[in-house]
């Protein structure tokens, strides 16, 4: 309602276009004549533009609300938030091969167990498909036979297309059993690759088996044994493509500011919302297969020039921390989003909106697995993010007193206004909104040093405010009229020939400083008109 008045005062939107200022310069040859300027009637929709910010909404009952809508929010993709860090492992062991005839063959498999950790010490992976990754293995032995194959298998390492297991070969040939050690060194892409995890017990949790099998061919050296096998290896550049298994607890923000413009004039003065006016709505979208919980390390209403100036936001009464719990797909909804819709109505938004804030600042903080539930279970994929985005829808039911605001238009006379001898300017308004005004503009040069003013006395009631009913539909009962004159005299008219600016200020009051609801069907009907004076210079 308050800015449906600030369109009055600062001519603009529908009432600018209304306006035709022109017309007091190009006057009609005459000693004194009148000039319409505006003779208009309005209704709540010409004053206020749908934007992406603010709409009217028209409720049920007829009445108004403003809705005010965030920009939303998203997370990090969950591929950023949950980070696979590179995986290393060392294993040394001994081990004994029997005296072998020539041309025989004996075959020994070593196992080391590989534990992949994905950053969060409570969690269980089931399987872990890559979209990027490389496994690199080096090692050596001093077995001396002359012909030796190593075969390296990890069973739990699928090929996504052939669903085979990642199996490597390399020679460890020593003729001769001349060299002292023989190395390896084995390195294989793996971004076609999935691991399927064995989790049958807690020791074996997120385990794979690294199966390193030596087939050795009988000859002619000597037996050395026990003979050494030592394997270093590393999982790097690990990206997955999903994720699936209890992934844990991981934190993440969203963070935000809701200007609201009803109150983006204001340089002061008192508004008190009615009760249950103001719903503060928030919609939540998930791709993320974890149940996921929301607070707020910070929500408040913010205005600069009325105190307390900071009012602490909660959903559900003062001292309540602000949760949420939203949905999450479940297993069958792999790559699909789920929405959550919750509508706070228990909010003490109404308090926050009695100092008229000029944005609401918050930032969630969410956090995965909040219930540490270990056994359940979970999914992500690389694309996996959150968005949220709120809403603040206020039912215009409130009572004003001494409400002020101000505004800054930039203004310029034309030089015609010299032959101008008085101006009087004539409003008349039949006005069908709850609303009183008192409107002073004040004329500036560019410095915005102030030259003159409209109004004599700027607490004179321009518009007069329509009387209201009772609860609970605070309706205008009927329309009032009121007439205001203000007069520029050619002294006056002098001293503003150099204003650049326009400076206006409107102090505004609900009928009776009462609570009062704003309907689709009010108008307010503004005629507004001079009666020019014109120098007449006879030669």
């Amino acid at each position: 309602m308050v800015l449906v008045v600030t369109f009055f005062v600062v001519s603009c939107g529908k009432l600018a276009d209304d306006f035709n200022f022109d017309l007091v310069m190009t006057p009609d040859w005459s000693s004194e004549f009148a000039i319409p300027l505006i003779n208009s009637t309005y209704a709540i929709g010409d004053f206020f533009g749908d934007s992406a910010i603010e709409f009217v909404q028209t409720n049920p009952d007829n009445s108004i609300s403003l809705v005010y809508t965030s920009d939303e929010m998203y997370s990090s993709r969950f591929e950023d938030i949950i980070n696979i860090p590179d995986q290393f492992f060392n294993y040394q062991s001994p081990f004994i091969a029997p005296p072998l005839p020539p041309g025989s063959s004996f075959e020994i498999m070593l196992e080391f167990p590989i534990t992949i950790g994905a950053g969060s010490p409570e969690q269980r992976l089931d399987s872990l498909i890559l979209k990027n990754g490389l496994l690199q293995l080096a090692g050596q032995t001093n077995l001396n036979r002359d012909v030796t194959e190593l075969t390296v298998k990890i069973p739990e390492i699928i090929h996504s297309a052939t669903g085979e297991a990642l199996v490597m070969v390399v020679s460890l040939n020593n003729p001769g059993g001349q060299q002292t050690n023989v190395s390896y060194d084995l390195s294989v892409p793996i971004s076609d690759y999935k691991f399927i995890f064995n989790n049958t017990s807690y020791s074996t949790k997120n385990q794979i088996t690294l199966e390193c099998t030596l087939k050795i061919v009988g000859d002619n050296n000597p037996d050395q044994s026990p003979y050494n096998f030592s394997v270093t290896g590393s999982f790097s550049d690990l990206e997955f493509e999903s994720l699936f298994g209890y992934l844990g607890a991981y934190n993440f923000s969203l963070t935000d500011s809701l200007p609201i413009t009803l109150f983006s004039k204001t340089i002061g003065g008192g508004i008190e919302v009615g009760p249950d006016a103001i719903d503060l709505i928030v919609d939540v979208k998930s791709s993320t297969g974890m149940p996921v919980t929301f607070g707020t390390e910070y929500f408040y209403a913010y205005s600069p020039v009325n105190e307390p100036n900071i009012v602490d936001v909660y959903f559900n009464g003062a001292g309540v921390p602000n949760l949420l719990t939203i949905q999450s797909p479940d297993i069958t909804q792999v790559g699909e989003t789920v929405e959550t819709h919750i509508d706070f109505e228990n909010n003490n938004l109404h308090e926050a909106f009695n100092i008229a804030p000029e944005k609401l600042f918050y930032k969630f903080v969410g956090i995965t697995n909040a219930e540490g539930d270990s056994l359940s279970s979970n999914f992500v994929i690389d694309t996996s993010r959150i968005s949220m985005q709120l809403a603040v829808e206020f039912q215009i039911f409130a009572a004003v007193s001494k409400f002020i605001i101000e505004d800054t238009v930039d203004f310029e006379f034309d030089k015609n206004i010299e032959n101008i001898d008085h101006l009087l300017f004539r409003i008349n308004t039949t006005n069908g909104f709850p609303l009183n005004a008192s409107i002073q503009v004040y004329f500036a040069d560019k410095y915005f040093h102030v030259l003159d003013s409209l109004i004599t006395d700027p607490d004179q009631t321009i518009m007069q405010g329509a009387p209201v009913g009772g609860p609970p539909e605070y309706r205008v009962t009927s329309t009032v009229h009121k007439m205001t004159d203000a007069n520029l005299t050619s002294d006056r008219i002098k001293n503003i020939l150099d204003a650049k600016k326009m400076i206006l200020r409107a102090g505004l009051s609900t009928s009776n400083e009462q609570l009062v609801k704003i309907y689709s069907d009010y108008t307010i009907q503004i005629q507004l008109g001079t009666i020019a004076g014109i120098k007449i210079v006879n030669n």
